[in-house]
Protein backbone atom coordinates (compact mmCIF):
# COMPACT_ATOMS: atom_id res chain seq x y z
CA UNK A 1 0.00 0.00 0.00
CA UNK A 2 1.40 3.44 -0.92
CA UNK A 3 1.92 6.25 1.54
CA UNK A 4 -0.23 8.79 -0.30
CA UNK A 5 0.25 12.55 -0.68
CA UNK A 6 -2.22 14.68 1.22
CA UNK A 7 -0.36 17.71 2.59
CA UNK A 8 2.90 15.82 3.09
CA UNK A 9 6.13 17.79 3.33
CA UNK A 10 9.28 16.70 1.53
CA UNK A 11 12.80 17.91 2.20
CA UNK A 12 14.96 17.80 -0.94
CA UNK A 13 18.67 18.20 -0.20
CA UNK A 14 20.77 19.43 -3.10
CA UNK A 15 17.62 20.97 -4.60
CA UNK A 16 19.55 23.32 -6.90
CA UNK A 17 21.52 20.56 -8.57
CA UNK A 18 20.78 18.72 -11.81
CA UNK A 19 18.38 16.11 -10.44
CA UNK A 20 16.97 18.34 -7.69
CA UNK A 21 16.01 21.09 -10.10
CA UNK A 22 13.93 18.58 -12.08
CA UNK A 23 12.52 16.81 -9.01
CA UNK A 24 11.23 19.87 -7.15
CA UNK A 25 8.78 21.00 -9.90
CA UNK A 26 7.51 17.42 -10.27
CA UNK A 27 6.79 17.20 -6.55
CA UNK A 28 5.01 20.55 -6.53
CA UNK A 29 2.86 19.47 -9.48
CA UNK A 30 1.73 16.44 -7.49
CA UNK A 31 0.65 18.57 -4.54
CA UNK A 32 3.51 18.05 -2.11
CA UNK A 33 4.87 20.82 0.09
CA UNK A 34 8.58 21.09 -0.71
CA UNK A 35 11.44 22.26 1.48
CA UNK A 36 14.54 22.80 -0.62
CA UNK A 37 17.94 22.68 1.06
CA UNK A 38 21.26 23.56 -0.52
CA UNK A 39 24.52 25.41 0.09
CA UNK A 40 24.60 29.14 0.65
CA UNK A 41 24.52 31.01 -2.65
CA UNK A 42 23.34 28.11 -4.79
CA UNK A 43 19.76 29.36 -4.90
CA UNK A 44 21.05 32.13 -7.14
CA UNK A 45 22.04 29.72 -9.94
CA UNK A 46 18.58 29.94 -11.50
CA UNK A 47 18.13 26.18 -11.88
CA UNK A 48 14.77 26.18 -10.09
CA UNK A 49 13.39 29.00 -12.19
CA UNK A 50 9.95 30.26 -11.19
CA UNK A 51 9.34 27.41 -8.70
CA UNK A 52 12.00 28.92 -6.45
CA UNK A 53 9.27 31.08 -4.89
CA UNK A 54 6.94 28.12 -4.34
CA UNK A 55 9.14 26.26 -1.87
CA UNK A 56 10.62 26.88 1.54
CA UNK A 57 14.27 27.53 0.69
CA UNK A 58 16.91 26.69 3.29
CA UNK A 59 20.63 27.39 3.11
CA UNK A 60 22.54 24.74 5.05
CA UNK A 61 25.64 22.60 4.74
CA UNK A 62 25.02 18.90 5.37
CA UNK A 63 28.67 18.53 6.39
CA UNK A 64 27.95 20.63 9.49
CA UNK A 65 25.31 19.11 11.74
CA UNK A 66 25.03 22.32 13.73
CA UNK A 67 23.65 24.06 10.64
CA UNK A 68 20.99 21.36 10.31
CA UNK A 69 20.09 21.61 13.99
CA UNK A 70 19.47 25.34 13.63
CA UNK A 71 16.83 24.73 10.97
CA UNK A 72 13.25 25.17 12.17
CA UNK A 73 11.07 23.41 9.61
CA UNK A 74 8.53 21.70 11.82
CA UNK A 75 7.27 18.35 10.57
CA UNK A 76 9.09 16.65 7.70
CA UNK A 77 7.45 13.56 6.23
CA UNK A 78 10.02 12.49 3.63
CA UNK A 79 13.61 13.26 2.70
CA UNK A 80 14.97 13.01 -0.83
CA UNK A 81 18.71 13.10 -0.21
CA UNK A 82 20.43 14.28 -3.38
CA UNK A 83 23.14 16.56 -1.99
CA UNK A 84 26.50 15.06 -2.93
CA UNK A 85 29.66 15.49 -4.88
CA UNK A 86 28.38 13.39 -7.76
CA UNK A 87 31.22 13.71 -10.26
CA UNK A 88 33.78 10.88 -9.92
CA UNK A 89 36.48 13.16 -11.32
CA UNK A 90 35.79 15.87 -8.74
CA UNK A 91 35.72 13.27 -5.95
CA UNK A 92 39.10 11.92 -6.95
CA UNK A 93 40.54 15.42 -7.20
CA UNK A 94 39.10 16.52 -3.82
CA UNK A 95 38.83 13.36 -1.67
CA UNK A 96 38.57 15.16 1.69
CA UNK A 97 35.57 17.16 0.51
CA UNK A 98 34.07 14.04 -1.07
CA UNK A 99 34.19 12.05 2.17
CA UNK A 100 32.91 15.00 4.21
CA UNK A 101 29.93 15.41 1.87
CA UNK A 102 29.15 11.90 0.67
CA UNK A 103 29.79 10.08 3.95
CA UNK A 104 29.60 12.42 6.93
CA UNK A 105 26.91 14.43 5.16
CA UNK A 106 24.76 11.31 4.77
CA UNK A 107 25.23 10.55 8.47
CA UNK A 108 24.10 14.07 9.37
CA UNK A 109 21.03 13.89 7.12
CA UNK A 110 20.03 10.58 8.68
CA UNK A 111 20.44 12.09 12.16
CA UNK A 112 18.19 14.92 11.01
CA UNK A 113 15.65 12.39 9.69
CA UNK A 114 15.69 10.53 12.99
CA UNK A 115 15.13 13.74 14.96
CA UNK A 116 12.15 14.71 12.79
CA UNK A 117 10.48 11.27 12.74
CA UNK A 118 10.69 11.12 8.97
CA UNK A 119 8.51 8.45 7.34
CA UNK A 120 11.00 7.59 4.60
CA UNK A 121 14.37 8.59 3.15
CA UNK A 122 15.18 8.18 -0.54
CA UNK A 123 18.95 8.16 -0.95
CA UNK A 124 20.64 8.48 -4.34
CA UNK A 125 23.57 6.12 -4.78
CA UNK A 126 25.14 4.91 -8.01
CA UNK A 127 25.48 1.89 -10.26
CA UNK A 128 29.22 2.33 -9.73
CA UNK A 129 28.84 0.37 -6.49
CA UNK A 130 28.62 -2.78 -8.64
CA UNK A 131 32.02 -2.06 -10.14
CA UNK A 132 32.82 -1.60 -13.81
CA UNK A 133 31.94 -4.73 -15.79
CA UNK A 134 30.13 -6.46 -12.91
CA UNK A 135 29.74 -10.23 -12.75
CA UNK A 136 26.05 -10.21 -13.67
CA UNK A 137 24.94 -8.25 -16.73
CA UNK A 138 22.20 -7.01 -16.77
CA UNK A 139 23.02 -6.26 -13.14
CA UNK A 140 20.40 -6.93 -10.45
CA UNK A 141 20.38 -5.47 -6.95
CA UNK A 142 21.67 -8.78 -5.54
CA UNK A 143 25.03 -8.20 -7.24
CA UNK A 144 27.56 -7.83 -4.38
CA UNK A 145 29.11 -4.40 -3.85
CA UNK A 146 32.61 -3.77 -2.62
CA UNK A 147 34.83 -0.79 -1.95
CA UNK A 148 36.55 0.39 -5.11
CA UNK A 149 39.81 2.19 -5.66
CA UNK A 150 38.10 5.41 -6.68
CA UNK A 151 36.88 7.87 -4.09
CA UNK A 152 33.40 8.41 -5.54
CA UNK A 153 32.35 4.77 -5.46
CA UNK A 154 33.76 4.18 -1.99
CA UNK A 155 31.85 7.14 -0.56
CA UNK A 156 28.60 5.96 -2.14
CA UNK A 157 28.97 2.45 -0.71
CA UNK A 158 29.66 3.79 2.77
CA UNK A 159 26.67 6.13 2.40
CA UNK A 160 24.48 3.14 1.55
CA UNK A 161 25.59 1.34 4.72
CA UNK A 162 24.85 4.40 6.86
CA UNK A 163 21.30 4.67 5.50
CA UNK A 164 20.72 0.96 6.06
CA UNK A 165 22.07 1.12 9.61
CA UNK A 166 19.61 3.87 10.52
CA UNK A 167 16.82 1.60 9.27
CA UNK A 168 18.09 -1.39 11.25
CA UNK A 169 18.78 0.59 14.43
CA UNK A 170 16.06 3.27 14.36
CA UNK A 171 13.44 1.87 11.94
CA UNK A 172 13.68 4.73 9.43
CA UNK A 173 12.34 3.31 6.14
CA UNK A 174 14.51 4.00 3.12
CA UNK A 175 15.07 3.29 -0.53
CA UNK A 176 18.59 3.51 -1.92
CA UNK A 177 18.48 4.30 -5.62
CA UNK A 178 21.36 2.83 -7.56
CA UNK A 179 21.22 5.24 -10.44
CA UNK A 180 22.77 4.40 -13.79
CA UNK A 181 23.96 7.09 -16.23
CA UNK A 182 21.34 9.82 -15.91
CA UNK A 183 21.44 12.68 -18.42
CA UNK A 184 19.35 15.56 -19.70
CA UNK A 185 18.96 19.36 -19.74
CA UNK A 186 20.77 21.20 -16.97
CA UNK A 187 23.53 18.66 -16.42
CA UNK A 188 27.07 20.05 -16.18
CA UNK A 189 29.89 19.23 -18.55
CA UNK A 190 31.51 17.02 -15.90
CA UNK A 191 29.49 14.27 -17.60
CA UNK A 192 29.86 12.64 -21.00
CA UNK A 193 26.75 13.71 -22.90
CA UNK A 194 26.77 17.45 -22.06
CA UNK A 195 30.57 17.50 -22.39
CA UNK A 196 30.43 16.11 -25.91
CA UNK A 197 27.55 18.41 -26.88
CA UNK A 198 29.58 21.39 -25.63
CA UNK A 199 32.64 20.15 -27.52
CA UNK A 200 30.66 19.89 -30.74
CA UNK A 201 29.09 23.32 -30.29
CA UNK A 202 32.44 24.91 -29.50
CA UNK A 203 34.70 23.29 -32.10
CA UNK A 204 32.54 21.63 -34.74
CA UNK A 205 34.37 18.36 -34.04
CA UNK A 206 33.82 15.71 -31.35
CA UNK A 207 36.68 13.43 -30.35
CA UNK A 208 35.94 10.19 -28.55
CA UNK A 209 38.05 7.72 -26.64
CA UNK A 210 36.62 4.37 -25.51
CA UNK A 211 34.17 3.98 -28.38
CA UNK A 212 33.34 0.35 -27.49
CA UNK A 213 32.67 0.97 -23.80
CA UNK A 214 29.02 0.15 -23.03
CA UNK A 215 26.85 1.97 -20.49
CA UNK A 216 23.19 2.33 -19.56
CA UNK A 217 21.88 5.87 -20.10
CA UNK A 218 18.54 6.98 -18.66
CA UNK A 219 16.83 10.31 -19.34
CA UNK A 220 16.10 12.69 -16.47
CA UNK A 221 12.30 12.72 -16.86
CA UNK A 222 12.23 8.93 -16.49
CA UNK A 223 14.39 9.18 -13.37
CA UNK A 224 12.09 11.79 -11.83
CA UNK A 225 9.08 9.58 -12.53
CA UNK A 226 10.76 6.76 -10.60
CA UNK A 227 11.73 9.08 -7.74
CA UNK A 228 8.16 10.31 -7.30
CA UNK A 229 6.80 6.78 -7.36
CA UNK A 230 9.29 5.74 -4.68
CA UNK A 231 7.86 8.32 -2.30
CA UNK A 232 4.42 6.84 -2.84
CA UNK A 233 5.64 3.27 -2.27
CA UNK A 234 6.33 1.54 1.03
CA UNK A 235 9.23 -0.40 -0.50
CA UNK A 236 12.37 -0.60 1.66
CA UNK A 237 15.73 -1.57 0.21
CA UNK A 238 17.91 -0.99 -2.82
CA UNK A 239 16.54 -0.32 -6.28
CA UNK A 240 18.16 0.13 -9.67
CA UNK A 241 17.02 2.98 -11.88
CA UNK A 242 18.25 2.71 -15.45
CA UNK A 243 16.98 2.23 -18.98
CA UNK A 244 17.79 -1.47 -19.14
CA UNK A 245 19.53 -0.86 -22.47
CA UNK A 246 23.30 -1.05 -22.89
CA UNK A 247 24.81 1.08 -25.65
CA UNK A 248 28.35 1.85 -26.78
CA UNK A 249 29.78 5.31 -26.30
CA UNK A 250 30.20 5.36 -30.07
CA UNK A 251 26.43 5.03 -30.46
CA UNK A 252 25.77 7.77 -27.92
CA UNK A 253 28.21 10.26 -29.37
CA UNK A 254 27.20 9.42 -32.94
CA UNK A 255 23.67 10.57 -32.04
CA UNK A 256 25.13 13.79 -30.65
CA UNK A 257 27.28 14.42 -33.74
CA UNK A 258 24.32 13.76 -36.03
CA UNK A 259 22.05 16.08 -34.05
CA UNK A 260 24.67 18.85 -34.15
CA UNK A 261 25.79 18.17 -37.72
CA UNK A 262 29.45 17.96 -36.70
CA UNK A 263 32.34 15.61 -37.37
CA UNK A 264 33.09 12.67 -35.05
CA UNK A 265 36.61 11.29 -34.79
CA UNK A 266 37.96 8.45 -32.65
CA UNK A 267 41.11 8.57 -30.55
CA UNK A 268 43.46 5.65 -29.97
CA UNK A 269 42.57 3.75 -26.84
CA UNK A 270 44.31 0.77 -25.24
CA UNK A 271 42.14 0.66 -22.10
CA UNK A 272 40.01 -2.45 -21.50
CA UNK A 273 36.44 -2.33 -22.74
CA UNK A 274 33.94 -2.16 -19.88
CA UNK A 275 30.21 -2.73 -19.92
CA UNK A 276 27.18 -1.96 -17.73
CA UNK A 277 23.47 -2.63 -18.07
CA UNK A 278 20.68 -2.17 -15.55
CA UNK A 279 18.43 -5.04 -14.55
CA UNK A 280 15.12 -3.22 -14.17
CA UNK A 281 13.07 -6.19 -12.94
CA UNK A 282 12.65 -4.84 -9.40
CA UNK A 283 11.52 -1.35 -10.43
CA UNK A 284 9.02 -2.85 -12.87
CA UNK A 285 7.60 -5.21 -10.25
CA UNK A 286 7.53 -2.82 -7.28
CA UNK A 287 6.77 0.51 -8.96
CA UNK A 288 5.30 -0.47 -12.31
CA UNK A 289 8.04 1.76 -13.72
CA UNK A 290 10.21 1.56 -16.79
CA UNK A 291 12.12 4.11 -18.83
CA UNK A 292 10.13 5.59 -21.72
CA UNK A 293 12.47 8.08 -23.45
CA UNK A 294 14.62 6.53 -26.21
CA UNK A 295 18.26 7.58 -26.27
CA UNK A 296 18.04 9.40 -29.59
CA UNK A 297 15.09 11.52 -28.42
CA UNK A 298 16.71 12.23 -25.05
CA UNK A 299 19.88 13.43 -26.74
CA UNK A 300 17.89 15.62 -29.14
CA UNK A 301 16.12 17.31 -26.21
CA UNK A 302 19.40 17.80 -24.36
CA UNK A 303 21.06 19.30 -27.44
CA UNK A 304 18.13 21.66 -27.94
CA UNK A 305 18.32 22.79 -24.32
CA UNK A 306 22.03 23.52 -24.53
CA UNK A 307 21.56 25.40 -27.79
CA UNK A 308 18.87 27.58 -26.20
CA UNK A 309 21.07 28.35 -23.21
CA UNK A 310 23.95 29.24 -25.47
CA UNK A 311 21.75 31.55 -27.53
CA UNK A 312 20.32 33.20 -24.41
CA UNK A 313 23.79 33.88 -23.02
CA UNK A 314 24.94 35.76 -26.10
Amino acid sequence: MGLGRGSLRILVTGCNGFIGSHLVPALLERGYDVIGMDLKGTFENGNLGSVRNKIQALEADIRQYDSLQRIDVGAVDFVHHLAAIASPGVCNARPNEAYDTNVYGVFNVMRFAKGHNVKKVVFTSSSHVYGISPRYVPTPEIQPVWLQEDTYTSTKIIGEYIVRLFYENYSIPYTTVRLFNCYGPGQTTDYLIPAKIAEGLNTGVIRLRGRLVKKDFVYISDVINAYVRLLESDYVGEMNVGSGVSVTLETVVSHIAKELGVELTFLADNDPVTFMQCDTSRSKKVLGWEAKVPLERGIAMTVESMRRLRGASR
